[in-house]
């Protein structure tokens, strides 16, 4: 009896190993996309450039994801001025795509003021540089390391102050879309001290882009988990214990977490429900 008590009660706490979640922000407009991030960051639009998201794990700007529609040609309505992306969109040669990141990189840090970015930016250092695919997307990628003084007036991020080194990604991934390209621009940063390329790269190999117009919508949900749960020391041990007597050991399940936020934009005071799905829409380009 007290054998098949044990068996039981194993089983029963198998079941009961709580899951694991990503978060996944959905972006429904006429430029689609979805990325992955650890469950608990924040979503929200940039009220001044259109069209940009930043996900972030705090309020100081310094440690999160910023995203952003570079330009496009399956809209010809739609239009982005970029001073240093004159040539036809998407279609650089790779030293070309490069070198316009490199420039691109090198003037936000230089031209960065107070007035405008609420920061300023030297000791502007390109460490690497790389070509590579994301969802099957020719994708150009420099890690960037600079030093940064904020001055703690950015509405978007009030804890964003004092001086700072950080470190992260950059990165433009042009979408190939039949015949034309949509091409965005991806920054994920973190402070120094905080700096994960395992992580910063999950976030960014999770980003999948699609078109209403080209039939393929469906790519932006058909993501998997990449976050995948660690067990923890009672699920290893109970696992362990199940395992002597013939059971399967129960993991945790990968969920990820779509969280619905609205198109306001952010307020710090807002009451933020985590364990709801986020589906960014009616952003206005």
């Amino acid at each position: 009896m007290k054998i098949l008590f044990v068996i039981l009660t194993v089983a029963t706490i198998g079941f009961m190993a709580p899951s694991a979640f990503a978060d996944l922000v959905i972006h429904e407009t006429e430029f689609p996309f979805s990325i992955q991030h650890p469950s608990g960051w924040i979503a929200q639009q940039d009220p001044e450039i259109p069209g940009a998201v930043h996900i972030d794990s705090d309020l100081t700007g310094r440690n999160g994801v910023f995203l952003q529609l570079l330009c496009t040609e399956t809209h010809t309505q739609f239009s982005i001025e970029n001073q240093l992306y004159q040539k036809d969109c998407g279609n650089y040669t790779a030293e070309e795509e490069l070198q316009f990141l490199k420039d691109d990189s090198k003037h936000a840090c230089t031209q960065a003021q107070y007035a405008f970015v609420y920061a300023i930016c030297w000791n502007h250092r390109i460490i690497d540089e790389y070509v590579h695919e994301i969802d099957g997307n020719t994708s150009y990628t420099i890690l960037v390391k600079e030093k940064i003084k904020q001055n703690g007036s950015d509405p978007l991020f009030p804890d964003g102050i004092g001086t700072n080194v950080i470190k992260g990604l950059e990165t433009i991934v042009i979408a190939d879309l039949g015949s034309k390209n949509d091409v965005w621009f991806i920054a994920i940063y973190n402070d120094e001290d905080k700096f994960d390329l395992e992580v910063i790269e999950k976030i960014l190999y999770s980003f999948k882009t699609g078109s209403k117009y080209h039939n393929n919508l469906d790519n932006i949900y058909s993501q998997e988990n990449a976050f995948p749960p660690e067990p923890s020391w009672f699920e290893n041990m109970m696992n362990s214990i199940m395992a002597i007597f013939g059971f399967e050991p129960k993991l945790s399940e990968p969920i990820i977490n779509p969280i619905i936020i609205s198109s306001d934009y952010y307020v710090p005071e807002q009451d933020y429900q985590w364990d709801n799905p986020i589906i960014i829409d009616d952003l206005e380009f």
